[in-house]
């Protein structure tokens, strides 16, 4: 693909150029969502163009100590998860993992030249954040989350006992993101309308996948990994039940020991694997 590069360090251009793809696109959350959240630390910002038509960006920010933090944007991928309402796990096709890797080594480059040593930045490693380390040579330094995977159509080979009484699943339809929504809700052990629930999973589908983000703050005081075990256990058998066309299960775990167990303990795998890369700055491409 045949990418032109653009360098400004206006401090509005990230906004700016959020908004010529909200213009393109129709999605004014775009314009919410811009990653122009701060001037202060603003080096610089990169846009990628392929026939004229804004392909993605990477602002290019000053980390302190000598040290630099860029993060790209493909602007299909950025699209893509407006429209789920959710992250955009999916695998980058070659055009995209190209973008990516020209931004990234452009603002190794523009660094550089402003002195500094080192060169930050985070993604999967399936990704196209990933895909740009390895071809740079950056090193992992960090994994701090991890994406994990279950086939919904293979069925289970193991016996997690239930929670009579304790589990409700909820589904409602959602208008934006289309699809609908599954909230299961665990109730505590100990009885009393004072009595909060142990945790609430809120589970999307659509496009024959599903998908739960248990994030930082994922909420299960009286629950161990026993307990998640049979709590996720229940949503994978409630999702097989509710659509036979939901094949696919997918979980965004964050730093977070007892579910990474109980999620190994259903069967769950891992497929993505969300890491902190730095490049030092005097091995980048010129």
């Amino acid at each position: 693909m045949d990418i032109a590069l653009e360098w400004d360090q206006h401090p509005g251009t990230g906004l700016r150029l959020a908004n010529e793809l909200a213009g393109r696109t129709g999605l004014p959350l775009l314009e919410d969502i811009s990653v122009a959240d701060g001037t202060a630390d603003l080096v610089g910002v990169i846009a990628a163009r392929g026939g004229g038509e804004l392909l993605g960006w990477a602002e290019l920010r000053d980390a302190g100590l000598g040290e630099a933090w860029v993060q790209a944007v493909s602007a299909q991928r950025l699209v893509h998860s407006l429209n789920l309402g959710r992250a955009d796990e999916s695998a980058p096709q070659p055009a995209e993992t190209e973008m990516v890797c020209r931004l990234t080594a452009e603002a190794a480059r523009r660094a550089d030249t402003a002195g500094y040593k080192v060169l930050r930045w985070q993604g999967t490693d399936i990704g196209p954040s990933g895909r740009a380390a390895a071809e740079l040579g950056a090193r992992r330094v960090e994994e701090y989350a991890r994406l994990w995977e279950l086939d919904l159509s293979v069925p289970p080979d193991h016996v997690v006992a239930d929670l009579p009484g304790r589990v409700i699943h909820t589904l409602a339809e959602s208008d934006e993101p289309l699809g609908r929504v599954l909230i299961t809700t665990v109730l505590s052990a100990r009885t009393g309308p004072l009595s909060p629930p142990v945790a609430t999973i809120t589970v999307f589908t659509g496009g024959g996948e599903a998908y739960i983000s248990a994030e930082e703050g994922f909420a299960h005081d009286e629950a161990d990994s026993e307990l998640l075990a049979r709590v996720f256990d229940a949503v994978a058998g409630e999702l097989r039940a509710m659509d036979p066309q939901i094949g696919t299960l997918r979980v965004f775990e964050f730093d977070d020991q007892a579910l990474r167990t109980a999620l190994g303990r259903i069967g769950m795998r891992i497929c993505g694997r969300y890491n902190d890369y730095e490049l030092m700055l005097p091995k980048s491409p010129e």
